[in-house]
């Protein structure tokens, strides 16, 4: 579907949730909210919250699972790792943030994770600094790599900090600036 079909069913679909609610039709309103909540285009809400005030509380459990299996099939796959979150899954959400490799969805839930899968995390930043150097270059990149680096350490990992910047160095000696950078970070915070 094209962007502009898109929004006009997103706004179709929000009108008849409205109407739904109005009526206090709890199918109709189940049936909208998911709509909206699988594939949101431009209309904001609380549809997750909309859904586990009209799904029967017997039939959550069930319902939840499915809607997450058809999340990850949709354009929003993210909005899976908000349920695993909502729902208290953790291991399925760190395995779906493992999968996604993407550092901003890490940090999202890594308060939430970080009691249950340290060394997990751990890894995910190693990963990312690795993947890091493969695509990106800078002296922007090079400090992010640093605050990485002393995460990992805060996080219990000191000898892996230590290890993982002495191999940078080597790997890459003739980036000055990397170079440069990782003689600035120490690991004794």
């Amino acid at each position: 579907l094209d962007s502009d079909h898109q929004s006009r069913v997103s706004i179709w679909n929000h009108c008849l949730l409205k109407v739904a609610q109005a009526e206090k039709n709890r199918e109709k309103t189940i049936d909208y909210a998911r709509r909206l909540y699988i594939e949101p285009y431009y209309e904001e809400g609380d549809f997750y919250a909309i859904l586990k005030k009209n799904v029967p509380k017997e039939q959550w459990e069930a319902f939840v699972r499915k809607l997450a299996d058809d999340v990850l099939k949709s354009h929003t796959p993210e909005r899976y790792a908000k349920i695993c979150s909502s729902e208290g899954w953790h291991q399925e959400l760190m395995d779906f943030v493992r999968k996604q490799f993407r550092i901003g969805l890490l940090q999202e839930y890594e308060k939430q994770l970080l009691p249950y899968y340290c060394n997990e995390i751990i890894e995910c930043y190693v990963h990312y600094i690795y993947r890091l150097m493969e695509y990106s270059r800078g002296r922007d990149t090079y400090r992010e790599i640093c605050n990485y680096l002393r995460r990992i350490s805060n996080y219990g990992a000191k000898n892996l900090a230590t290890e993982t910047a002495t191999d940078l160095r080597t790997k890459y000696r003739r980036c000055r600036a990397l170079v440069d950078e990782l003689d600035h970070i120490s690991f004794d915070s």
